[in-house]
């Protein structure tokens, strides 16, 4: 390229510089420049003096920090106040958790009706539950589920649940069965960030209940732990546990002072069993450890098995097993009684077109006066058919959720007609 041409293109950078700032002054054009021409081989050479780069350059450096600044300060204030919970930074936590709160709760995980078979063994399981728990909320721990051992170390870090052994496992976790070995079906207090709402949703738990086959609900005491204190012999399945609890509550015998720390109640649906062969599907009581004596001399009163009143016209009997051990003798024994009244298997028809079951019926005596009872009563009353192994018809009548249908189980191992 010539030197004129070399001339040209510089006037040319120049002129665009000036349409691009109009009423700009350009402060190099002040400046002191000399030319000067060695050959005809070599080019022009061009000697500044001072072009303004380093002013510029300060300034564009004020402006990055300050943008670095806002930039920090924006950040802050988007960041979740809730904490990590989920599987990766890009996911967000529900909005319910403000201010960076812990929850502590109690849960009841729950295996599945009719759930596959698997080959973990509890602990394996518990260790799973913790590892998952810890990578979707960095904050989560398992503490001690006992109010005994609150002073003992909570489970807080990979390297803690990798080391767990059964031992130290029976500190985190209460099984529902005493011998258990492979099910996680138990209590477990946990600290996290994830609000009990939202446990069982898919960037919390979700994914390990479903793919473990488990149920988790809030237990039903919060502030400390719940153990068995008995069984309820000659109840079963069909029995609704919501209004059956509801019924003791409201029994007149039940918290005749009106404490009110009178203590709660669980009833759970359990196998019954003798050397894990012979099983009876019964209900288990279970209440809160500083209430299972005063509960278990409530519960053996309520359920004495003498001909009175029971609540929900439920004649149980109840079997304590706090602070004593069933001889094998004595399992055998409970498990042939409960065979002999309710039978092998029960069968149950619906029911419908009736009015509620606590509407009062007036019957006539031969005395003269009236007398008074309810259809629910009445219908328990009715006695058996000839095959039948009890005196009655009936075991109990369940009304059904979202419908007008009465499920009605009957003592019928052998009925024509079933």
């Amino acid at each position: 390229m010539s030197d004129a041409e070399d001339m040209e293109e510089l006037d040319q950078f120049t002129d665009d510089t000036n349409l691009a700032n109009p009423g700009h002054r350009d402060e190099s054009s002040d400046s002191e420049t000399s030319t000067s021409k060695s050959s005809g081989r070599r080019g022009i050479q061009l000697n500044v003096s001072d072009t303004g780069i380093a002013t510029i350059s300060r300034i564009i450096e004020e402006q990055l920090a300050r943008d670095q600044e806002h930039e920090c300060d924006d950040e802050i204030s988007r960041r979740p106040r809730h904490g990590f919970i989920s599987a990766s930074d890009t996911i967000q936590a529900p909005t319910t958790q403000e201010n960076r709160s812990l929850w502590k709760y109690r849960l009841s995980l729950i295996r599945r009706r009719f759930a596959s078979a698997h080959s973990m063994s509890t602990l394996d399981l518990c260790k799973s539950f913790a590892l998952d728990l810890f990578y979707r909320d960095k904050q989560a721990s398992l503490l001690p589920i006992s109010a005994a051992h609150a002073a003992f170390t909570p489970l807080t870090s990979v390297k803690q649940v990798h080391t767990l052994d059964p031992s130290r496992m029976k500190i985190f976790f209460t099984p529902w069965a005493r011998n258990q070995t492979r099910s996680l079906s138990g209590d477990i207090y946990i600290q996290t960030v994830i609000h009990p709402d939202h446990f069982k949703e898919t960037m919390a738990m979700g994914e390990w209940l479903v793919s473990n086959e488990y149920d988790a609900r809030l237990s039903v005491s919060q502030s400390e732990e719940m153990r068995m204190i008995g069984v309820l012999l000659y109840s079963n399945q069909f029995i609704n546990r919501d209004n059956l609890s509801k019924a003791i509550i409201d029994d007149p015998s039940w918290n005749p002072d009106e404490e009110d720390d009178y203590g709660i109640f669980n009833l759970s649906l359990r196998n019954f069993s003798l050397d894990n062969q012979t099983a009876i599907r019964i209900l288990f009581v279970s209440t809160e450890v500083s209430k299972m004596e005063k509960m278990t001399q409530r519960f053996s009163s309520l359920y004495d098995g003498s001909s009175k009143k029971y609540p929900y016209c439920a004649p149980f009997l109840f079997v304590p097993l706090y602070k004593c051990t069933l001889s094998h003798e004595f399992r055998a024994q409970l498990i042939r009684m409960h065979m002999d009244r309710v039978g092998e298997s029960l069968k149950a028809i619906t029911i419908k077109g009736m009015h509620s079951l606590e509407t009062t019926v007036g019957l006539k005596t031969s005395s003269g006066n009236p007398t008074y009872s309810t259809v629910k009563e009445l219908l328990l009353g009715l006695p058996a058919s000839q095959g039948m192994v009890t005196h009655f018809l009936f075991h109990n009548i369940e009304p059904q959720a979202n419908s007008d249908f009465y499920l009605a189980p009957m003592f019928a191992p052998t009925v024509a007609g079933f």
